[in-house]
Protein backbone atom coordinates (compact mmCIF):
# COMPACT_ATOMS: atom_id res chain seq x y z
CA UNK A 1 0.00 0.00 0.00
CA UNK A 2 1.10 3.34 -0.78
CA UNK A 3 1.68 6.07 1.65
CA UNK A 4 -1.15 8.17 0.39
CA UNK A 5 -3.55 5.32 0.58
CA UNK A 6 -2.27 4.58 4.01
CA UNK A 7 -2.79 8.17 4.95
CA UNK A 8 -6.24 8.02 3.57
CA UNK A 9 -6.95 4.82 5.37
CA UNK A 10 -5.47 6.20 8.56
CA UNK A 11 -7.59 9.33 8.15
CA UNK A 12 -10.63 7.22 7.51
CA UNK A 13 -9.92 5.07 10.55
CA UNK A 14 -9.36 8.17 12.69
CA UNK A 15 -12.58 9.62 11.39
CA UNK A 16 -14.43 6.38 12.19
CA UNK A 17 -12.87 6.31 15.67
CA UNK A 18 -13.83 9.95 16.19
CA UNK A 19 -17.42 9.22 15.00
CA UNK A 20 -17.60 6.17 17.23
CA UNK A 21 -16.29 8.24 20.15
CA UNK A 22 -18.91 10.94 19.52
CA UNK A 23 -21.63 8.29 19.24
CA UNK A 24 -20.47 6.73 22.48
CA UNK A 25 -20.48 10.15 24.21
CA UNK A 26 -24.01 10.85 22.92
CA UNK A 27 -25.15 7.42 24.04
CA UNK A 28 -23.53 7.99 27.47
CA UNK A 29 -25.24 11.39 27.77
CA UNK A 30 -28.60 9.88 26.80
CA UNK A 31 -28.03 7.03 29.26
CA UNK A 32 -27.14 9.47 32.07
CA UNK A 33 -30.15 11.63 31.15
CA UNK A 34 -32.45 8.58 31.16
CA UNK A 35 -30.95 7.39 34.44
CA UNK A 36 -31.51 10.85 35.96
CA UNK A 37 -35.11 10.89 34.63
CA UNK A 38 -35.68 7.43 36.06
CA UNK A 39 -34.37 8.53 39.47
CA UNK A 40 -36.65 11.57 39.32
CA UNK A 41 -39.61 9.37 38.40
CA UNK A 42 -38.79 7.06 41.31
CA UNK A 43 -38.77 10.08 43.63
CA UNK A 44 -42.07 11.28 42.13
CA UNK A 45 -43.55 7.79 42.59
CA UNK A 46 -42.38 7.81 46.23
CA UNK A 47 -43.95 11.26 46.79
CA UNK A 48 -47.16 10.15 45.09
CA UNK A 49 -47.23 7.01 47.22
CA UNK A 50 -46.88 9.08 50.39
CA UNK A 51 -49.61 11.46 49.21
CA UNK A 52 -51.81 8.44 48.45
CA UNK A 53 -51.24 7.04 51.95
CA UNK A 54 -52.08 10.43 53.50
CA UNK A 55 -55.17 10.72 51.30
CA UNK A 56 -56.30 7.19 52.26
CA UNK A 57 -55.83 7.98 55.97
CA UNK A 58 -57.71 11.28 55.57
CA UNK A 59 -60.50 9.55 53.65
CA UNK A 60 -60.84 6.90 56.39
CA UNK A 61 -60.83 9.58 59.07
CA UNK A 62 -63.42 11.62 57.17
CA UNK A 63 -65.48 8.49 56.56
CA UNK A 64 -65.49 7.71 60.29
CA UNK A 65 -66.38 11.31 61.10
CA UNK A 66 -69.18 11.20 58.54
CA UNK A 67 -70.46 7.92 59.97
CA UNK A 68 -70.44 9.39 63.49
CA UNK A 69 -72.22 12.49 62.22
CA UNK A 70 -74.82 10.34 60.48
CA UNK A 71 -75.32 8.34 63.68
CA UNK A 72 -75.66 11.57 65.68
CA UNK A 73 -78.10 12.88 63.09
CA UNK A 74 -80.15 9.69 63.24
CA UNK A 75 -80.11 9.79 67.05
CA UNK A 76 -81.10 13.47 67.06
CA UNK A 77 -83.90 12.78 64.58
CA UNK A 78 -85.15 9.93 66.79
CA UNK A 79 -84.97 12.14 69.88
CA UNK A 80 -86.82 14.89 68.02
CA UNK A 81 -89.56 12.47 66.98
CA UNK A 82 -89.78 11.16 70.55
CA UNK A 83 -89.93 14.69 71.95
CA UNK A 84 -92.63 15.65 69.45
CA UNK A 85 -94.67 12.57 70.39
CA UNK A 86 -94.19 13.27 74.09
CA UNK A 87 -95.14 16.92 73.60
CA UNK A 88 -98.27 15.93 71.69
CA UNK A 89 -99.26 13.38 74.34
CA UNK A 90 -98.60 15.82 77.19
CA UNK A 91 -100.49 18.60 75.39
CA UNK A 92 -103.46 16.29 74.89
CA UNK A 93 -103.20 15.19 78.53
CA UNK A 94 -103.02 18.83 79.66
CA UNK A 95 -106.09 19.69 77.56
CA UNK A 96 -107.97 16.74 79.05
CA UNK A 97 -106.79 17.69 82.56
CA UNK A 98 -107.89 21.29 81.94
CA UNK A 99 -111.36 20.07 80.97
CA UNK A 100 -111.45 17.89 84.11
CA UNK A 101 -110.36 20.87 86.23
CA UNK A 102 -113.08 23.04 84.72
CA UNK A 103 -115.62 20.32 85.46
CA UNK A 104 -114.31 19.91 89.02
CA UNK A 105 -114.33 23.67 89.50
CA UNK A 106 -117.96 23.81 88.37
CA UNK A 107 -118.74 20.94 90.76
CA UNK A 108 -116.88 22.71 93.57
CA UNK A 109 -118.82 25.88 92.86
CA UNK A 110 -122.06 23.92 93.03
CA UNK A 111 -121.04 22.26 96.33
CA UNK A 112 -119.97 25.62 97.75
CA UNK A 113 -123.26 27.24 96.76
CA UNK A 114 -125.14 24.29 98.30
CA UNK A 115 -123.11 24.72 101.49
CA UNK A 116 -123.89 28.44 101.61
CA UNK A 117 -127.55 27.66 101.06
CA UNK A 118 -127.46 24.93 103.75
CA UNK A 119 -125.60 27.30 106.14
CA UNK A 120 -128.28 29.92 105.60
CA UNK A 121 -130.98 27.30 106.09
CA UNK A 122 -129.31 26.10 109.31
CA UNK A 123 -128.94 29.67 110.54
CA UNK A 124 -132.61 30.26 109.80
CA UNK A 125 -133.64 27.10 111.64
CA UNK A 126 -131.36 27.97 114.56
CA UNK A 127 -132.91 31.39 114.70
CA UNK A 128 -136.36 29.78 114.69
CA UNK A 129 -135.28 27.48 117.52
CA UNK A 130 -133.93 30.38 119.55
CA UNK A 131 -137.24 32.18 119.17
CA UNK A 132 -138.99 29.23 120.71
CA UNK A 133 -136.34 29.09 123.48
CA UNK A 134 -136.22 25.37 123.97
CA UNK A 135 -132.93 24.54 125.72
CA UNK A 136 -131.62 20.98 125.28
CA UNK A 137 -128.57 18.99 126.37
CA UNK A 138 -125.23 19.58 124.68
CA UNK A 139 -125.02 16.05 123.25
CA UNK A 140 -127.88 14.28 121.54
CA UNK A 141 -128.25 10.98 119.88
CA UNK A 142 -130.10 11.08 116.60
CA UNK A 143 -130.52 7.85 114.65
CA UNK A 144 -127.65 6.29 116.59
CA UNK A 145 -125.30 9.27 115.98
CA UNK A 146 -124.16 11.68 118.64
CA UNK A 147 -124.10 15.39 117.75
CA UNK A 148 -122.92 18.38 119.68
CA UNK A 149 -124.74 21.61 119.01
CA UNK A 150 -124.10 24.12 121.79
CA UNK A 151 -127.21 23.08 123.68
CA UNK A 152 -129.62 23.30 120.76
CA UNK A 153 -131.16 20.44 118.81
CA UNK A 154 -131.28 20.61 115.06
CA UNK A 155 -131.44 18.23 112.11
CA UNK A 156 -128.22 16.54 110.99
CA UNK A 157 -127.77 17.22 107.31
Amino acid sequence: MSSSSMKSMKKLLEHEAHTDSKSLQRAMKEFQKAKKAHTKILQDVEKASKKLQVAVKEQLKTSKTLEKAQQKHTQAANELASAETSYKEKSESEASMFADIEQLQASLTDVYRARLHNDEDRERRLADLRKTSVPVASEHEIDGRTTENNGLLFDVV
